[in-house]
């Protein structure tokens, strides 16, 4: 049928892009970037600014943080106020929220292959919505960039600047930058604050459990607050903790004692 047909070009079209060298992909990347996408976004009007694009080849070398009571970025060259370098992150901690968001943030070029497919064929077979984003450097993006409606324009726009991330800046960098960015509860943005609200210590000192507890928190952080606000843990959030503990262990991020340590006599609050 015709239905059929489109779905296997569409299908087949991906699966041949998707399964490209990562070399041989930047290359495309690349050339697409620069003498076909550019001129097209900006002649289709996807709100894509040249500031925007500078801002994020400039990552890499400079911090990018959002004020999102006015809503406006600030790109500088010196290390703003309250701003955790990853290296004086917990490693632990911040594994936690890496493993909760994106498990294979590292071995990824900035998209979920299988869904971004998935997403696409769905739109342009049934137009059924558009998914939301997966890594977390679409979740950097998307913050920064972009609105929370699920367009197509909004996500051609997130798929692009995120193609520039990834191209032009460290794993590392980009984690920090997420981390320094997102939202911890109400009114509450950045992990230097984050800790210091609910633990009353720097980024540095955090340990694996209080990670867990700040990936919990993700991605609706006003709701799942409501376990510090009683200073108890729900359920959701103690089924939550314990999982994220156990894939630490698995990852080998902490060891089998350090999991009996957290899931026995240790508390949060």
């Amino acid at each position: 049928s015709l239905e059929n047909f489109k779905e296997f070009n569409i299908i087949e079209v991906m699966n041949i892009i998707f399964e490209l060298t990562n070399e041989f992909k930047k290359l495309i990347l690349i050339f697409l970037l620069f003498l076909i996408i550019v001129p097209f976004l900006f002649l289709k009007g996807l709100d894509i600014h040249f500031s925007e694009i500078i801002s994020v080849f400039e990552i890499e070398n400079s911090y990018l943080k959002k004020d999102f009571s006015t809503k406006t970025l600030k790109l500088s060259y010196q290390k703003p106020q309250g701003w955790a370098p990853l290296n004086e992150i917990d490693e632990q901690a911040y594994m936690a929220i890496v493993i909760s968001e994106d498990w294979s943030y590292f071995e990824h070029n900035g998209f979920d292959i299988e869904q971004v497919k998935q997403s696409v064929a769905d739109y342009l077979i049934d137009q059924k919505r558009l998914r939301g984003a997966s890594t977390i450097s679409q979740q950097l993006i998307k913050n920064l960039f972009t609105s929370s409606e699920r367009t197509l324009k909004r996500k051609l726009k997130e798929y692009f600047l995120t193609m520039i991330l990834e191209t032009t800046t460290s794993k590392n960098k980009i984690l920090e930058t997420y981390l320094n960015n997102i939202q911890y509860g109400k009114s509450l943005y950045g992990i230097t604050k984050a800790s210091s609200f609910y633990f009353n210590k720097s980024p540095k000192l955090l340990n694996a459990k209080e990670g867990a507890f700040l990936a919990m928190l993700l991605p609706n952080p006003v709701r799942h607050a409501v376990s510090f606000e009683k200073q108890s843990l729900t359920d959701f959030a103690k089924e939550k903790i314990s999982t994220l503990l156990f894939k630490l262990k698995v990852a080998k991020v902490i060891s089998p004692e350090e999991l009996d340590f957290y899931k026995t006599d240790f508390y949060l609050f």
